[in-house]
């Protein structure tokens, strides 16, 4: 354990270094910024993400790349980083909660045996792949988390490294959003914010205590959040795009590049831009980035898949070698069937085509995905009714929150984008790992309102909101320290790390049987899930594919 926390302080070291370092290339005033450490690891991911993004079009993130961006990353931080005591609090703090979620946890089932660790593992020994998609169609649904866990394969750390970034990520946020609330709680600032961040906080406690269930979804709802936080916090101002306006439209765009099905957060910087739009010439090297980091994605995209999204039909360029139509088609299809349980139905089993029309799905999607997201959110419902009485219980006639307008027609918007996100999620992906953020802003945004409605008078108990925010970290440490102390003597190789070679009990790597063109090896075939592996590209379906070399890259049609 004492190897996975130096590990995780390392990575917190070096994420916060390259958070600030990014930041203050869009600060106004660079010496003005807040030593605000957790935001800076969030954004560290980010600018690592695209630097992987950027570097992998060109050579492989390779141990000797991944070498250097550590060492730059110290170098930096000799010069330009003030090391504090708050500096030290929140890399120990954030490699502690980091240490017990990865601690004799798994990876996530099936997904990161599927195609997260199998596409860390090509970003590690390749070039971009033109049409990987060919290859296995899961490829072209990889989130940007992939770049920054690639990162992490380096000299000190080793392929363990790719490990850590997925839970900083989580840790990151928590600790940031719980620092939002008790600095805004002891302000008194904005009621309607308070009230807004402690319910999304008593969720994000709740639904990210389990490290093996991430997958590519967390970071979503992650930066999903924080999109709507920062939102929250912004100031109608419509001279200039400002300091925090930028972090929002990086957030959203990040939000987005880790599940497409996040789309809908578009609107916010959309809205932004919108009031600001006659003041965009201002922000010439700033608009310039982001149009470069999409265009960015959206080159990887057409790359790997032909597709700007893939699998969306009307997005995808017809007219190169590596298009699939019959593939893409499938993959649209079965993505969503799949989602609405089809797997579940009683045979005889209709087509994925018939399933996905006139809610034919509903029925049986019913009796275990409905079954699961109530079992996720009546917990978290409960408590907000529970809350909002003791709250009503204990009103004041001196204390009133009606002066906070701008907030109140914020959380109305929030709710709304929630509302077609929550729509949009049903009829088209409704499993509990894609509407769960949704579902959560939704009913933080009802139970905020509620209180606003209901009785402007009421008692803020600071103290109250304070116990319940201790209650929830207890619970995550509990819970990860129960499960640590279950699993302890279950040994396996690379205990007591996540296990990243093999779902079997002892993570011995599975067979991976060489495919060959012309006698040369252009991909790999796993007996089971290719899971993390030296071999690659890898892929457990059986491909018949042709390949070829398209300017000195590597593709497969």
């Amino acid at each position: 354990m004492i190897n996975i926390f130096l590990s995780c302080a390392i990575v917190s070291f070096t994420l916060i270094v390259y958070g600030k370092l990014f930041l203050s290339l869009f600060k106004e005033i660079k010496s003005d910024l807040d030593n605000n450490f957790s935001e800076y690891g969030l954004f560290g991911i980010i600018f690592i993400s695209f630097i992987s993004l950027f570097a992998n079009f060109f050579f492989p993130i390779n141990i000797l790349f991944n070498n250097i961006i550590l060492i730059v990353g110290f170098i930096y931080s000799y010069f330009y980083i003030n090391f504090n005591k708050k500096f030290f609090y929140i890399i120990i703090l954030s490699a502690l909660f980091s240490t017990l979620l990865i601690t004799l946890n798994n990876i996530n089932r099936p997904d990161a045996g599927l195609y997260h660790l199998p596409y860390v593992s090509i970003l590690n020994n390749e070039k971009i792949i033109i049409g990987l998609t060919n290859l296995h169609s899961r490829f072209g649904h990889i989130s940007i988390m992939q770049y920054a866990a690639s990162i992490f394969n380096n000299s000190l750390l080793n392929d363990n490294g790719i490990v850590i970034p997925l839970a900083l990520c989580s840790v990151f946020f928590l600790i940031y959003l719980t620092d939002k609330l008790l600095s805004t709680l002891n302000k008194k600032s904005n009621l309607i914010i308070i009230f807004f961040l402690f319910f999304l906080l008593i969720f994000s406690f709740y639904s990210f205590s389990n490290y093996s269930e991430y997958g590519n979804d967390v970071p979503a709802f992650i930066y999903f959040f924080l999109t709507l936080i920062l939102y929250l916090n912004t100031k109608n101002l419509k001279t200039k795009l400002v300091y925090n306006d930028k972090k929002i439209i990086i957030v959203s765009i990040f939000a987005i590049f880790n599940k497409v099905f996040f789309i809908l957060i578009a609107l916010i910087p959309i809205l932004i831009i919108f009031q600001n739009y006659k003041n965009l010439t201002k922000n010439k090297k700033f608009f310039f980035f982001i149009i470069t980091i999409i265009g960015m994605w959206f080159l990887k995209n057409i790359l790997v898949s032909s597709c700007i999204l893939y699998p969306v039909k009307i997005t995808c360029v017809k007219n190169i070698s590596w298009y699939n139509e019959r593939e893409i088609i499938n993959s649209h299809a079965s993505s969503e069937a799949w989602a609405k349980a089809w797997i579940d139905q009683n045979e005889p089993r209709i087509n994925f085509e018939e399933y996905n029309k006139d809610f034919n799905w509903f029925k049986t999607w019913s009796k275990k995905h409905l079954k699961k997201i109530n079992e996720k959110f009546t917990p978290f419902i409960i408590f907000n009714i529970i809350f909002i009485l003791i709250l009503f219980l204990k009103q004041t006639k001196t204390t009133h929150f009606y002066k906070y307008k701008q907030a109140l027609n914020k959380i109305k918007k929030i709710l709304i984008l929630n509302i077609a996100g929550v729509l949009f999620w049903f009829i088209k992906f409704p499993i509990y790992r894609y509407g769960a953020a949704y579902l959560a802003c939704f009913i933080s945004s009802i139970s905020t309102l509620i209180i606003y409605f209901l009785n402007a008078k009421i008692n803020l108990n600071k103290n109250l909101i304070k116990i319940f925010v201790f209650i929830s970290i207890f619970l995550f440490v509990s819970v990860n320290i129960k499960r640590i102390i279950k699993n302890f003597d279950y040994i396996y190789n690379q205990y007591p790390w996540p296990k990243i070679y093999s779902f079997s009990l002892k993570n011995t790597p599975e067979l991976k049987f060489p495919i060959k063109n012309n006698n040369k090896i252009i991909y790999y075939k796993s007996t089971t899930e290719c899971m993390y592996t030296i071999y690659s590209p890898c892929t457990h379906e059986d491909k018949k594919v042709n390949y070829k070399e398209l300017f000195g890259y590597k593709t497969f049609y």
